[in-house]
């Protein structure tokens, strides 16, 4: 009995110890992908930026006379691809756990990079976690993020009508002009550097508390279910909904809401927003919100700045409101997403139709699927083969999505 109970105490004590090594390692590894270990001089950089075809913002990373192009996020983690490691020169330093919008958790590598040169704004000693970017054809948008670790020693200040950011650590810069909004951050955690904001919808009972995220491509995600009590006209999505960089990852679609006031702060009212809600872990303020406005995010007074650009009024953005993916099975390109009174839905294209071919390019293997072209006109021909093997032609326009105010388009929780 004496043996047994020694080798339970034993085992206890090694399953304490091995704890307290892995939170040590933990703290360790979190402290060190934040960078709070990195210091700076005197710093007052401008460099160019451009946005991706979705609306959020990147600039280039230079790396032996070559530009890479790298997400600004201050709602992630800093990333590079594994095939930067080696022209990086990055080393590995560890392992942490990381999770996904998908509440997907994954181990992912953690290395030092000797060197980040952000089209002249230079980090040294920087650590990062590995992210495999490349999508389903092998194509690469973007190679890396320059997450909050890094954006949050400086005041970041986006010009959207000239492409650039000032990066900046001077406290004294004051931005004077009657037209600023300036925001504070509510509950700004240092050790996380993740911005929390507070916004009031008229039909909720209470504020809803987001996360400010550059990464998220709407203007305001909300977890699903979150305006389903309301009655704010709504357009259900169908199929599956890409949200995540890399790898196509998908969540259960949900919907878009025509909110008609939405107050972000005392004084800053939104008219006429379009807000999605999925199966998201947080309720996010995205990059289609921060690019109405030329924005200063000031990590070191933590605070928010915005100048309008133009007037916030309806979603500046026209779709066709439509997507598919390469399907193996059916050796065909399907449609896997779909919005309800969007041009593609109106015009009768359904979840899991084959498309065959747009404006004459055929999409007949998974080849040709990968290296398509990209739409550039508002109009678009699709040959499609229906579910009933009947084939037929639509043309569609892009369009802002329309949400109709009668009653046959407002649901209510009890529909």
């Amino acid at each position: 009995m004496k043996i047994f109970l020694k080798a339970l105490l034993g085992l206890v004590f090694t399953c304490v110890i091995s704890a307290i090594i892995m939170v040590g390692h933990l703290r360790w590894t979190i402290k060190k992908t934040n960078n709070t270990h990195l210091e700076f001089q005197d710093v007052d950089i401008t460099i160019p930026v451009y946005k991706d075809r979705t609306g959020r913002i990147l600039a280039d990373v230079e790396i032996e006379g070559k530009k890479y192009p790298f997400l600004i996020d201050n709602g992630a983690r800093t990333f590079i691809d594994p095939s930067l490691i080696k022209p990086l020169g990055a080393k590995m330093r560890g392992f942490t756990p990381s999770g996904t919008a998908t509440r997907k958790l994954s181990l992912r590598k953690i290395m030092r990079v000797p060197l980040l040169n952000l089209s002249g704004m230079h980090f040294e000693n920087v650590y990062v976690k590995v992210h495999d970017f490349k999508r389903e054809c092998g194509e690469q948008d973007v190679y890396g993020i320059i997450g909050r670790g890094l954006m949050h020693y400086f005041i970041w200040s986006f010009d959207m009508n000239l492409n650039e950011v000032n990066i900046s650590n001077n406290t004294a810069i004051d931005r004077l002009s009657s037209t600023l909004v300036k925001i504070p951050f509510k509950h700004y955690n240092k050790d996380y550097q993740r911005i929390l904001l507070e916004i009031n919808i008229p039909q909720l009972d209470k504020p809803i508390k987001t996360h400010l995220d550059m990464g998220n491509n709407d203007f305001l995600s909300l977890v699903k279910h979150k305006l389903d009590s309301t009655r704010y006209p709504r357009k259900q999505i169908y199929g599956s909904l890409s949200t995540s960089l890399g790898k196509k990852s998908t969540v259960n679609a949900g919907a878009y809401y025509l909110v008609d006031t939405l107050e972000i702060y005392a004084g800053l009212k939104l008219n006429d927003i379009i807000v999605s809600t999925d199966d998201i872990v947080s309720n996010l303020l995205g990059c289609q919100f921060l690019t109405r406005y030329n924005f200063t995010l000031d990590f070191l007074n933590e605070q928010l700045i915005l100048e309008p650009i133009y007037v916030e009024k309806g979603d500046p953005i026209k779709r066709f409101w439509f997507d598919y993916s390469w399907d193996e099975t059916q050796e065909a390109a399907v449609v896997d997403y779909l919005i309800e009174a969007g041009p593609a839905y109106n015009v009768g294209l359904e979840l899991g139709d084959i498309i065959q071919s747009f404006d004459g390019y055929h999409l007949n293997s998974q080849k040709a699927y990968c290296e398509e072209p990209d739409i550039k006109g508002d109009t678009t021909e699709l040959k499609v083969l229906k579910r009933n093997g009947q084939e037929t032609v639509y043309t569609i326009t892009r369009k802002a999505l329309e949400f109709k105010t009668n009653t046959s388009s407002i649901y209510s929780q009890n529909n």
